[in-house]
């Protein structure tokens, strides 16, 4: 369920679905022919919440935006990576109350989506900014793993070790 949220790469694989490859190449020179200079078609269209991220409506926006706030703020308080069910936790404590079905799939999303915080494989919450993971997505963290392991290794085995690496990266503050 994409509850009114998507980024670049969804809106244009939903412009293409069903298309043969060929087909779906045609589509994508056309939807960069017609992008403007001044920033992403989508954005002409859409909503933007974040980069590369978009919405269908202000009231979408807001309740992302709210959300979003709310588990930088919890991530900032602890100063470390937290699982999401602690997370999630943490921010029905702050909203003194639970979060409701819709908030927790809003929440859901959006770190499937935002470049603001990002789930690791191991179900920890991060902040992309703490300066332990810029630049760490995937491929950098499987690459420090693999540089670690100094093996070629299986991917159940690189999984644990990136586990690791965030468990024992010592976070700002601490």
């Amino acid at each position: 369920e994409k509850l009114g949220v998507v980024n670049d790469a969804e809106a244009i694989e939903a412009l293409t679905m069903g298309c043969t490859p060929e087909e779906a190449g045609l589509a994508i020179e056309f939807l960069r022919d017609i992008d403007s200079p001044g920033g992403s078609l989508f954005a002409q269209s859409l909503i933007k919440i974040e980069p590369e991220v978009y919405c269908l409506n202000e009231t979408v926006a807001s309740g992302y935006k709210q959300t979003l706030n709310l588990i930088e703020v919890s991530l900032l308080h602890h100063q470390k990576p937290l699982a999401e069910s602690t997370l999630f936790s943490d921010i029905a404590l702050r909203m003194e109350t639970d979060m409701t079905s819709d908030q927790l799939k809003l929440a859901s999303r959006i770190l499937n989506l935002s470049p603001t915080v990002s789930r690791l494989r191991n179900g920890s919450v991060v902040m992309c900014s703490w300066k332990e993971f810029l630049g760490r997505g995937a491929p950098s963290l499987a690459e420090t793993a693999l540089h670690l392991l100094g093996k070629p290794s299986h991917i159940d085995e690189i999984v644990e070790k990136v586990a690791s690496i965030c468990e024992e990266t010592r976070m700002p503050g601490k």
